[in-house]
Formats: structure tokens, C-alpha cells, sequence
């Protein structure tokens, strides 16, 4: 099933993680227009680019968010946000071009730098969105390890 039209369900449900432990990762279907809102801002940043873009994880089901170690109140939980990157293109630069708004059209609650390494190139991009305007208030985070307690640490870009 489509989502939009470079995006289907099989893609916004799919997780390494889930396949490698057996862990069924199905959304229900009252999620779907979460889901389809979400991938109409990557088609967006898709049409930007002009190139593919790569879901590493979407929605994720109470199990599967729970075995990674995801917050209890997660977007992913509601088919409200998505892990991705754009290929052949930096994060770090897809990242910089959200936050300075040349992305026509393009709403969101937050995009969040996943553990940049020392040159600042992060793992993956995380997106929240919402379907209430209201809410997309266009925050930047960026997400280490804290070697100390282990946990994820915010902070907020510049």
C-alpha cells in the first residue's frame, strides 16, 4: 500500500531490529493518516533533492520501541515521525537546510541530529511532525550518549 507516491506502508513499518528479533512491527490502521502526513513532508525533501530518500524506521509498535529503549511518549508510537536519510547527500546538510527553511512547505515539531561523530555527520535524521499546526514548532536537537549514565542527552542546535 502506497502512502504517498514514493512511499508505501511495508517502508514506514519496516525495522532491522523487529526482523532480526521476530518482533511483529504492524501499524493499525487508524495511524494511517499520521503515516501518509509524515511522508508527505519527505516527499517534499525528496522533490528538494531530487533524490531517494531511505526510511530507516518509521512507525514503531509498543514492542519494538520498548526492546530499543524508546521514549515512552515517542512520535514513532503514533506513526508521527520517521528516521531517515537522503541519499547522496550529507545528513549534516539535509539537517542545515530544514533548519534554515528552504524546504518549501515543510512542517515540522522537530528534526533531531542522531550521535554526530567528531566531524559532526550524524547516524540518521529524525523528523516529528504534527497535524496540528500549532505544534510544529520547528525545533532543532542534537542526540549524544552520555558515556557517564549511558542515556541520551539533548541539546538544542544554535
Amino acid at each position: 500500500m502506497n502512502l504517498t507516491d514514493h512511499f508505501t506502508l511495508k517502508e514506514f513499518e519496516k525495522s532491522g531490529t523487529a526482523l532480526r528479533l521476530g518482533i511483529v512491527n504492524r501499524m493499525p490502521d487508524a495511524l494511517l493518516p499520521n503515516a501518509r502526513h509524515v511522508c508527505s513532508m519527505l516527499e517534499l525533501i525528496r522533490a528538494y533533492y531530487d533524490a531517494p530518500l531511505v526510511i530507516s524506521s518509521g512507525y514503531r509498535g509498543p514492542t519494538l520501541n520498548g526492546t530499543i529503549g524508546g521514549s515512552k511518549n515517542s512520535d514513532h508510537l503514533r506513526g508521527m515521525a520517521v528516521d531517515f536519510y537522503v541519499i547522496g547527500h550529507s545528513k549534516r546538510g539535509v539537517i542545515t537546510d530544514i533548519r534554515r527553511g528552504l524546504i518549501a512547505g515543510l512542517a515540522y515539531k522537530q528534526v533531531i541530529a542522531e550521535f554526530p561523530d567528531a566531524q559532526g555527520e550524524c547516524s540518521w535524521i529524525h523528523l516529528a511532525v504534527s497535524l496540528v499546526s500549532d505544534e510544529n514548532r520547528a525545533e532543532g536537537l542534537i542526540a549524544r550518549h552520555d558515556a557517564g549514565t549511558g542515556r541520551t542527552v539533548y541539546e538544542r542546535m544554535g
